[in-house]
């Protein structure tokens, strides 16, 4: 959060906190289209399998299959 306190009060103000948000989530957006192959708007096992595994974290089918039944 450090690099979110932009005036280096030692703090986060709700202005630097909702910029630090925005930041993060263009990110996040940015992230989840490149997850995304079938551009389709959601995640399915083989994309979150294949997203995984760039990342070197090895998940079976079963795992991602939870994964995002966890999130339903």
């Amino acid at each position: 959060m450090t690099r979110s306190d932009v005036d280096n009060s030692g703090d986060v103000d709700i202005s630097e906190f909702v910029q630090h948000l925005k930041t993060h989530e263009q990110k996040l957006r940015q992230v989840f289209k490149e997850v995304d192959r079938d551009n389709n708007g959601t995640l399915d096992v083989h994309e979150l399998i294949e997203a995984s595994a760039k990342l070197g974290i090895v998940l079976s089918l079963n795992e991602a299959t939870n994964m995002i039944k966890r999130y339903i």
